[in-house]
């Protein structure tokens, strides 16, 4: 697969769990997608990515925030709403990955840490 095959395919699936989002009535908004070098430099210094390279940086990633009312939950706790639209993603091809995944112990209950995070995973250059 090339990039450009990645990228497409992030894409349509994006679209997807949009119209998904809004058929289960969950009022989902994309507010960050490409993130240049920079950027992620500063996301991990202040502690809030944990990876050197994002695959926001091949815009094979997006991050969404659930609406409550008109209010954005900032916190990106696994809730209902993600937990719902992070099942449906993995559904959508084997290369997609949810942040609600991350560093997730069900065992110990420990949930994951990047619930609104939806990305093709890198393993499209295999």
């Amino acid at each position: 697969m090339t990039k450009t095959d990645a990228r497409l395919l992030f894409l349509e699936c994006l679209g997807r769990l949009l119209v998904y989002a809004k058929e289960c009535g969950i009022r989902a908004m994309l507010y960050e997608f490409y993130r240049s070098p920079a950027e992620q430099k500063k996301k991990v210094e202040a502690g809030l990515s944990k990876v050197g390279h994002s695959q926001h940086q091949d815009w094979l990633a997006a991050d969404f925030v659930v609406m409550r009312g008109d209010v954005a939950d900032w916190s990106h706790s696994i809730g209902d709403e993600y937990e719902k639209l992070g099942i449906y993603w993995e559904t959508l091809h084997p290369l997609c990955r949810w942040g609600g995944r991350f560093g997730r112990d069900a065992a110990k209950g420990k949930p994951g840490w990047d619930g609104g995070h939806f990305e093709i995973s890198s393993k499209w250059r295999e």
